[in-house]
């Protein structure tokens, strides 16, 4: 009987063998092909992440802007310091604010000084008043500055070439001026001693430069600035009683 298990054993073992020789087996180790190297335009990410836009603004080296307010007193830091030769009397920013304007004076340097608020360099400077300037402004498209004088004139100029486009005479000095929104208009506030009253306001037309009207007043008008809507014109007067 175990004759018998054994032969049958040796039969199931050898029928095996024959079985296993003629199949042909093969074993492949299979992969994901190799992705090539990244290159500077070329960025890999796990599947999970998401690639993030670039934003609109790009950093800037200029220091964040915050309103000046009793809270914020502590947090105001000297930027850029700008110097005059003597008397600083006047200031104005181009409406993008990438230019700075400056005038002034006592005795003899009566130029207005341009700067480039960026960098902090003097780009030109405007030459002809022979008095003290007391005002400045830039038209809303920028394209122009006016700057007013104890010389007794307005003066208009293409700042960017250096070129005077217009000079208005008064009767006495001036101190004040400004640009309508719109840039329709000029105001410019002085003294008027041919008048029985010893000021007055001059508006005039941007495209003609010929006055539009002629406002009275008791002394001379040291500041003066339309309303956003240009509806209103202020001005402020100061004079010895």
């Amino acid at each position: 009987m175990k004759r018998l298990r054994w032969l049958a054993a040796l039969m199931l073992i050898t029928l095996s063998t024959w079985l296993l020789d003629s199949c042909s087996f093969s074993v492949q180790v299979l992969r994901t092909p190799l992705a090539p190297p990244p290159t500077t335009a070329q960025t890999l990410l796990p599947f999970t992440a998401t690639a993030v836009p670039p934003t609109a603004v790009l950093p800037s080296v200029t220091p964040i802007l915050i309103s000046i307010r009793a809270d914020t007193i502590n947090m105001i830091e000297i930027f850029k310091s700008f110097g005059l030769k003597e008397s600083v009397r006047s200031l104005a920013f181009t409406p993008d604010g990438t230019v700075l304007a400056a005038a002034g004076g006592d005795t003899e340097d009566f130029a207005i000084h341009l700067w480039d608020v960026a960098s902090g360099r003097e780009i030109g400077n405007l030459v002809g008043h022979s008095g003290i300037v007391w005002g400045a402004a830039f038209s809303p498209d920028g394209q122009m500055l006016a700057s007013v004088s104890s010389d007794g004139t307005a003066k208009v100029w293409d700042w960017r070439s250096g070129d005077l486009l217009k000079s208005l005479d008064f009767p006495d000095q001036v101190g004040s001026v400004s640009f309508s929104p719109d840039g329709q208009t000029l105001a410019v506030g002085g003294l008027d001693d041919l008048q029985s009253l010893h000021a007055a306001i001059w508006i005039f037309s941007t495209s003609s430069w010929k006055p539009l009207l002629k406002i009275p007043e008791y002394v001379n008008i040291t500041a003066m600035v339309y309303s956003p809507n240009g509806r209103w014109l202020v001005g402020r007067w100061w004079g010895i009683s």
